[in-house]
């Protein structure tokens, strides 16, 4: 696969490439320098720790969640989309 260098510097990854590595619009990705004019592009980790995420939606609403918007809340809490 090749892709050319925008005037800003900037490569478009192609779709196959997005989905390869489990990336969507707004992820991070990590992106390694190696000898020989290489590099290794990988997703970035989600950041934070299970105790900042505990606690995270307390007393920002006076609602009850459902189960389906706790485990949504929970999946972008824990990937760092919150």
């Amino acid at each position: 696969m090749i892709s050319t260098i925008s005037s800003k510097g900037q490569v478009t990854l192609g779709n196959e490439v997005l989905r390869h590595l489990g990336l969507a619009p707004g992820d991070r990705v990590v992106l390694e320098l190696l000898p020989g004019h290489c590099c290794k592009l990988q997703a970035a980790r989600a950041e934070g720790s299970i105790n900042s995420f505990i606690g995270l939606l307390a007393g920002h609403s006076k609602q009850a969640a459902t189960l389906d918007e706790i485990k949504a809340s929970t999946a972008n809490a824990w990937a760092g989309k919150l």
